[in-house]
Parts: C-alpha cells; sequence; structure tokens
C-alpha cells in the first residue's frame, strides 16, 4: 500500500500545479481583455480634455 500512495501524491501535485497555472492564465486574460476593452474610454476621455 506505501507503494500507491508514492505514486498517486505526485500526480494529485501535478494535477493541482496545472489547475494553478490554468487559473493564473485566465486571470491574466480577463484582466487584459478588461484593459483593452478600458483602453478606447480612457482614450475618448484624454482627448475630450484635450480638445476643451
Amino acid at each position: 500500500m506505501p507503494v500507491r500512495k508514492s505514486i498517486l501524491k505526485p500526480m494529485a501535485m501535478v494535477r493541482n500545479q496545472g489547475q494553478s497555472f490554468l487559473e493564473y492564465t485566465m486571470l491574466i486574460i480577463v484582466i487584459s481583455t478588461a484593459l483593452v476593452a478600458m483602453s478606447t474610454y480612457v482614450i475618448r476621455a484624454m482627448n475630450a480634455r484635450l480638445g476643451q
């Protein structure tokens, strides 16, 4: 039985590391998308201020 635990434990660690990587990747994608979407409004606001 100890042999199975030693095999399963690293597999669980690899799975957790993979999940963490995916979570961080999704977080970066969401933040990037929000920044790109906001850039249009920021540019418009800056142009409006400079145009006054």
